[in-house]
């Protein structure tokens, strides 16, 4: 596949303005209507889209975390869904005793985890860890870079004895499910018939969606605009009327 990057001549990791420059000045150049390489036109058009498209976040091999993680202790951060989806810088703080050798842990090390295997397991004697005056404190901080769009779960290496794994608040407007958000919206049992539009709450800002006629079954798909390679989709509560007048059951017999 070639390198978007390449073909607009500009270098990884240019800004979205220096991307949009470069394509304008050669699509001017090979567009059809000035005499251009059609094909050449259709090439520069896919760079410029591919080059502006988000990297994926970096998520690591399972076999790799397994081995890689074996002794590390791993912390579960919550962040917002928006957050999330946009990335974000966080500082963890951690406040860990350093024992002295009378009262450090020998299943744990004071860890508060041991390993069995592949897996990681709490330290049962974690509730009495011994701490006498010869014990220190030591206050870590960290600085986390947390990419855009990652995934439910990713784990992040912090330090040589730490991981960090991402838990994700639940959004209660954009329901996140896989790398797809779902927003679910009650329209009238007129607007499913003769169609509506509506203002979908999007972290990009405002989506407006124009229905026609609405199959409450059917699940409506706005590509592109979930986690990742993930999308929206449009899930419509149609609110039928309690009862029909003989006109209206008459007008419907004539028209459906």
């Amino acid at each position: 596949m070639d390198d978007p990057f390449e073909i607009l001549g500009v270098p990884r990791g240019s800004s979205e303005d220096e991307i949009k420059k470069a394509y304008r000045k050669l699509a001017m150049k090979h567009h059809p209507d000035k005499g251009g390489d059609p094909e050449m036109f259709k090439k520069i058009s896919q760079a410029h889209e591919d080059a502006l498209k988000p990297p994926p976040p970096q998520v690591p091999n399972f076999f790799d975390m397994m081995f890689q993680n074996q002794q590390k202790e791993t912390h579960n951060i919550e962040i917002e869904q928006r957050a999330a989806y946009f990335g974000s810088n966080i500082t963890l703080n951690i406040n860990n005793t350093i024992p002295c050798k009378q009262c450090i842990c020998p299943v744990c090390g004071h860890r508060g985890i041991f390993q069995l295997g592949p897996f990681q397991h709490p330290c049962p004697h974690l509730n009495i860890h011994r701490k006498c005056s010869k014990c220190k404190d030591n206050n870590e901080s960290f600085n986390i870079q947390i990419p855009p769009r990652i995934p439910q779960d990713t784990i992040i290496n912090i330090s040589n004895t730490r991981n960090i794994c991402i838990k994700i608040k639940p959004d209660p407007i954009l329901q996140l499910v896989g790398n797809d958000f779902v927003y679910n919206v009650k329209i009238s049992f007129k607007e499913s018939l003769v169609g509506t539009t509506i203002m979908i709450p999007h972290y990009d800002g405002p989506l407006q969606y124009v229905t026609k006629f609405v199959k409450p079954t059917k699940k409506y798909i706005v590509k592109g605009k979930g986690f990742s390679n993930g999308n929206l989709i449009i899930q419509f509560t149609i609110e039928y009327p309690d009862s029909f007048t003989e006109e209206q059951i008459e007008m419907f017999k004539k028209c459906l």
